[in-house]
């Protein structure tokens, strides 16, 4: 919705000169802003919202007040506006992939959704209904109780407060209960956003979604990374992770998941390793990748990670190689010299044992 605002209504929102023609450019494009909270939100007719300022900062609540004056609501909703104007439709991203057939099932599955909480909030309210109904006939039976019984004027005063108290209670706790209910049920069948979804399902296991999500990747990560420089090296969606150890998926593919103790980070092209990351972690690190990749990987990042990584992997005496030719001639430095180490400590630790020499006679 934000690009669409943009390329459809931006320039016309900026050229407005009072809230008036504001309202008019909006209402022609089936918008209508509303102040929420510190804010501004423009508003499309199917009730999709998006903060103002995000469109661009000259809708922020400031630059508009002082361009505009104090803020002056519009006398007609976006609904009631001319039958002809453009209307946004949701739509996904567009990127390489085909996501028409996702992006169905995505729409059916809200629609699903919104139909069962609509029937679960009518049985709620029918419950609630019922148990009021109930507590009142309780209620009046009291009463009447109250009323046929023998006593004074002050006792039969003190009980029917107390009754009436007893309501009051019974009251609260369902009108509570109800409230509670209708949270679960909100919580339960909420709608979902396009990539909220596709998160969702690429954690349960859905390689497709999670393609979608890798691909709207642009730019060139930077950050510190164990890959591989293989020709078969692409988008992994079939993944080294089980999905009951998957901790969270990014809106662009990141899977965070567990190796033993470590969290890996992992886009499906590379293995993303965060600053201060200790040498234990390291180990399962190059360990994960080892399983992904092969023995011949890609070290990318500062020149102090790719130097550590070169000598966890020689500490640890692990069976893997590096692309770069000055960093696996380190690595390779590194093996000789723990070797070297390794046979002088076995002499030293050697013990002496006396040789006695026979003669013959």
């Amino acid at each position: 919705m934000l690009g669409w605002i943009k390329r459809e209504a931006l320039t016309e929102i900026k050229d407005a000169d009072n809230w008036q023609d504001l309202h008019q450019v909006l209402a022609r494009h089936g918008l209508e802003i509303k102040e929420r909270g510190n804010g501004f939100v423009l508003v499309a007719n199917n009730g999709v919202a998006v903060k103002a300022s995000s469109v661009d900062r000259s809708l922020s609540k400031g630059n508009l007040t002082q361009r505009l004056g104090a803020f002056v609501p519009s006398e007609h909703s976006a609904k009631s506006s001319q039958q002809n104007a453009k209307q946004y439709q949701p739509r996904p991203l567009q990127n390489r992939m085909d996501t028409s057939m996702l992006y169905a099932r995505y729409q059916q599955e809200q629609i699903d959704s919104a139909k069962q909480r609509s029937s679960q909030w009518a049985i709620l309210r029918q419950n609630r209904n019922q148990l009021i109904d109930r507590a009142k006939r309780e209620a009046k039976l009291k009463r009447n109780i109250i009323k046929s019984i023998q006593a004074g004027r002050l006792a039969k005063k003190a009980l029917y407060a107390t009754a009436h108290q007893q309501f009051k209670t019974t009251i609260e706790v369902i009108k509570n209960n109800y409230q509670k209910a209708c949270q679960h049920a909100r919580a339960k069948h909420s709608r979902m956003g396009w990539l909220d979804w596709l998160a969702f399902e690429a954690k349960l296991g859905n390689a497709e979604a999670l393609a979608v999500l890798r691909s709207r990747r642009v730019g060139q990560f930077k950050g510190n990374q164990i890959t591989t420089k293989q020709s078969n090296a692409g988008f992994s969606t079939d993944g080294h992770f089980k999905d009951s150890l998957v901790e969270s998926i990014t809106k662009i593919g990141t899977v965070t998941y567990k190796a033993g103790s470590t969290t890996i980070r992992d886009d499906g092209k590379r293995l993303i390793v965060l600053p201060d990351t200790s040498r234990d972690a390291l180990v399962d690190v190059l360990q994960v990748a080892m399983k992904k990749y092969g023995s011949h990987l890609a070290i990318n990042g500062t020149e102090s990670f790719r130097l550590e990584i070169a000598q966890v992997a020689a500490q640890n005496q692990m069976r893997i190689t590096f692309d770069d030719k000055p960093l696996e001639q380190y690595r390779q430095q590194l093996m000789k010299q723990h070797r070297v180490n390794k046979v002088q400590s076995a002499g030293q630790k050697r013990p002496t044992t006396s040789i006695t020499t026979r003669r013959s006679f």
